[in-house]
C-alpha cells in the first residue's frame, strides 16, 4: 500500500475522532491530504484552565526575585509541599518553578507553574528556557518544556501515529506546533533554528516511545490482524490505528 497516503485531516477536532471510532465495525479508510488546514486562529490545546502563582517582577538583567508561598493565591496552600526529581530538576509539590519575561523582553519575574498552566500564560510573557553550547535545553525550565513537548507528542491530532516513521512526518505539521503553540510561551535563549532542532529531537524521541507503548499494550500473538486493527485505543483515529498496525505487522519490523 502507498506510504503514508491514508492520513486523515489531523487537526479536525474530537468530533471527527469520535465518527471514526463508530465506524469500527466496518473500517474503510479514505484518501486525504498531508497538509494541515489552513487557519487563521492558533492551536489551542486541550488543557485545563488554572492560573499560575506569579512572584515579583524585576528588570532584565536585575537580581531575581524570590517567590513566597502564599494560600491567598489561587488556592495554593502556603504548607511546605513535597519535593520530587523530574528529569533530575527539582519539582516542588508538581509546580515548577521558572522565570517569565515580557513581550518587551525587558521585565522578568519568577513564577510557579504546573504544566497546564503553559497554556493560561498573562498575555504577552512566556517562559525563558537557557541552553548549553550543545544546543541543549537546561535548567528547570527545559524540565517544564519536556513535559509540554511530551503532551504533544502523544496528541495525534498534531502527530499522528499512521507515519511509519518520524522523518515522514510533514515539515509543516512541526512547523506549525513551533510557531503557533511554543513560540508564543517559551522564549528560548538561542537561535530560533537550534531551539527548533532541540524541539524536533524531542518530539521525534517522545513520538516513538508513545507509538511503541501503544503496541505494546495491543500486541496479541493469538490475535488475527483485524483484531489487533478492530481494538482501537483510546484517543487514537481508527485510521491511524489501522495504518500503525500494517506497519507493525509487517515481518521487517516484527523485530523492532
Amino acid at each position: 500500500m502507498p506510504k503514508q497516503n491514508l492520513v486523515k485531516n489531523l487537526f479536525k477536532g474530537s468530533s471527527s475522532q469520535a465518527q471514526s471510532q463508530s465506524q469500527a465495525s466496518s473500517p474503510s479508510f479514505g484518501r486525504v491530504s498531508l497538509h494541515p488546514p489552513q487557519s487563521t486562529q492558533p492551536i489551542q490545546p486541550n488543557f485545563p484552565t488554572s492560573s499560575f502563582v506569579g512572584g515579583s517582577s524585576s528588570s532584565v538583567g536585575g537580581s531575581s526575585q524570590h517567590v513566597a508561598p502564599s494560600s491567598s493565591l489561587d488556592g495554593i496552600s502556603s504548607q511546605p509541599t513535597k519535593r520530587r526529581k523530574v528529569r533530575g530538576v527539582e519539582v516542588h509539590g508538581g509546580n515548577w518553578h521558572v522565570q517569565l519575561i515580557d513581550e518587551d523582553e525587558e521585565v522578568t519575574k519568577n513564577a510557579r507553574l504546573k504544566t497546564r498552566d503553559v497554556f493560561n500564560l498573562e498575555n504577552g510573557w512566556r517562559i525563558i528556557v537557557d541552553f548549553n553550547e550543545y544546543g541543549s535545553a537546561i535548567g528547570i525550565s527545559a524540565g517544564l518544556l519536556a513535559q509540554v513537548l511530551g503532551h504533544l507528542a502523544t496528541n495525534s491530532r498534531y502527530f499522528p501515529i499512521g507515519f511509519e516513521k518520524w522523518p515522514h512526518m510533514p515539515k509543516a505539521f512541526i512547523d506549525r506546533v513551533f510557531t503557533e503553540i511554543l513560540l508564543p510561551r517559551f522564549f528560548f535563549r538561542i537561535d530560533q533554528e537550534r531551539a527548533k532542532s532541540h524541539v524536533d529531537s524531542s518530539l521525534n524521541n517522545k513520538w516513538k516511545e508513545f507509538r511503541l507503548k501503544l503496541w505494546r499494550a495491543a500486541w496479541d500473538p493469538l490475535k488475527s490482524k483485524e483484531e489487533i486493527i478492530r481494538k482501537v485505543p483510546t484517543g487514537i483515529p481508527m485510521d491511524q490505528w489501522a495504518l500503525f498496525a500494517n506497519y507493525r505487522l509487517k515481518e521487517e519490523t516484527q523485530v523492532l
